[in-house]
């Protein structure tokens, strides 16, 4: 569970942290050729946050049920109005299958969500729920942080973010930029630590910090990962080191993503 500061800010949410339009254009390709997969265009969003992907994938013409377990972030998602055939649910990923009903042609758990059920129980639990939920032939397309690589060792943080101000944003006249720190423990948990700087190169100080907290997840190896896949009788079709289709190297690869099903 997350663990914030007394400096954090709690109305400042992970989606807050994401350059939207770029990710979007970024994973584009590899959603739609999942969606042209399935045999269905209902669908599930698990951990949905403030519901980006859920209206990206209605645009697509998908029915979407969109799940999260922050009540925070669905407050966000149904600030705007809703898409027709989007529906926002208060509910924990890891009990999925008696968290929605009827059956779903694709699913989709994106942004790193996984990690946030810290024990092996918890995912096989939910993938095996997810399997009755989903129909035939129905594709999950899984995305974490690539876990072998920071487990290696190789360095203790991931790159930095920028995400430009907007009119109605945390900073619409400056930039954001995002620092984390990784801290692998010997259990297999990893402490996520985030900082975020308000970067106002013309003024003094041309940094301030706006938050930072600390997050404890499980660091989930790809072969841990395929292992409780092939289990859930899921099997991983295709395993990627990005959202573009980048080949998977476990010590360079800076994600793990997985199309299985």
């Amino acid at each position: 569970m997350p663990e914030l500061t007394r400096d954090s800010n709690p109305c400042l949410l992970a989606d807050d942290l994401v350059d939207w339009p770029k990710r979007l254009a970024f994973e584009r390709s590899l959603i739609l050729r999942v969606l042209a997969d399935a045999p269905s265009k209902r669908v599930l969003d698990l951990g949905c946050g403030t519901g980006r992907h859920a209206r990206f994938l209605a645009e697509q013409g998908c029915e979407v049920v969109a799940i999260d377990a922050s009540e925070t972030a669905l407050e966000r998602a149904r600030r705007d109005p809703v898409p027709t055939g989007v529906e926002f649910l208060l509910g924990e990923i890891g009990a999925v299958e008696r968290s929605v009903r009827g059956h779903f042609g694709a699913a989709f758990c994106l942004g790193n969500t996984l990690p946030y059920l810290l024990s092996a129980e918890s995912v096989s639990r939910m993938l095996v729920g997810l399997k009755r939920r989903l129909l035939p032939g129905a594709p999950l397309l899984l995305q974490t942080l690539n876990y072998d690589r920071v487990f290696s060792g190789q360095n203790r943080a991931l790159p930095l973010e920028f995400v430009p101000g907007t009119p109605g944003s945390l900073a619409p006249d400056s930039e954001l930029v995002v620092v984390r720190v990784v801290e692998p423990q010997e259990d297999g948990i990893v402490i996520l630590t985030t900082s975020v700087l308000r970067y106002r190169p013309t003024v003094v100080p041309a940094m301030e910090l706006v938050d930072t907290r600390a997050t404890q997840l499980r660091g989930w190896k790809s072969n841990e990962l395929r292992v409780m896949l092939e289990v859930a009788r899921l099997p991983p079709r295709e395993v990627y080191g990005d959202m573009q289709g980048a080949p998977f190297d476990p010590h360079e690869s800076r994600e793990l993503v997985m199309v299985a099903g």
